[in-house]
């Protein structure tokens, strides 16, 4: 059974490298992406995804919003942020919030794979 991801960014460059990086560490994968914090809240609640990624800068409703409203939902996907607002108190609200780690753009593969393996997933 594929490992489904679902890439939540508006940056098309940012979804790409990702998604790049993913497929060099995870063998059988499949992605679903969305570019808009609505999107991504609705694509979560299907429960088909077993990690996702997540800005917190959207045009419509923030990264924050989103965890905000999944948070009661009792979803098992993994859920990590990622984003360049690297404030303390925003590192801090992300992770009280529900996501299990935070990575700071621009994104390494190097930071992807340790926080893959702290989730255990590869």
């Amino acid at each position: 059974m594929a490992f489904e991801v679902l890439l939540v960014d508006d940056s098309n460059l940012i979804r790409r490298m990702t998604r790049d990086v993913l497929k060099g560490l995870i063998e059988d994968i499949n992605f679903t992406e969305v570019s808009r914090g609505e999107d991504a809240v609705i694509e979560a609640l299907s429960g088909k995804f077993d990690f996702m990624t997540l800005d917190l800068n959207m045009p419509d409703i923030t990264g924050f919003d989103v965890l905000e409203r999944l948070k009661d939902e009792g979803l098992k996907t993994k859920i990590v942020v990622m984003s360049a607002n690297i404030q303390p108190k925003a590192k801090e609200r992300v992770l009280a919030s529900g996501a299990l780690a935070f990575i700071e753009k621009p994104v390494k593969k190097e930071r992807i794979e340790v926080v893959l393996q702290e989730l255990g997933i590869v």
